[in-house]
C-alpha cells in the first residue's frame, strides 16, 4: 500500500475524530480538505498551549520518524495504524515527539 494523500487524510481523520482528543481541542476541521486547527487544552511546557493548523501533508515526515522508530516501513504503520498512532503523528507535528501518553 502506498501512503498517499487519502491515506495521510484518513490518518488526520483518525487523530481528530478520536486520537487527540484527551489533550487537545480541534476547530476549524475540514476532513474533506485533511485539515484542522490543533489546540492543546494545558500547556505541555511553559509559556501559553500551542495552537497550529495541521493538514495532512504535515503528517508525511512524522510518519516515516514513528515508522523508523518502530522498525516499520511506513506503508507498514499505516496498514495497521489506530488511534493512538494517529495521536502520536499529530504530536509529531506540534511537538516533534510524543509527550502525550
Amino acid at each position: 500500500m502506498n501512503v498517499n494523500e487519502e491515506n495521510l487524510k484518513d490518518l488526520l481523520v483518525t487523530a481528530v475524530e478520536g486520537g487527540i482528543n484527551y489533550w487537545a481541542m480541534v476547530r476549524k476541521y475540514d476532513p474533506d480538505a485533511g485539515s484542522a486547527v490543533v489546540i492543546e487544552i494545558e500547556s505541555s511546557g511553559e509559556g501559553a498551549p500551542i495552537e497550529r493548523l495541521v493538514t495532512f501533508a504535515d503528517l508525511r515526515e512524522p510518519l516515516k520518524r514513528l515508522a523508523a522508530q518502530l522498525g516499520q516501513s511506513p506503508e507498514e504503520l499505516f496498514e495497521n495504524h489506530d488511534a493512538a498512532t494517529a495521536d502520536a503523528l499529530v504530536q509529531m507535528v506540534l511537538f516533534g515527539e510524543v509527550i502525550y501518553a
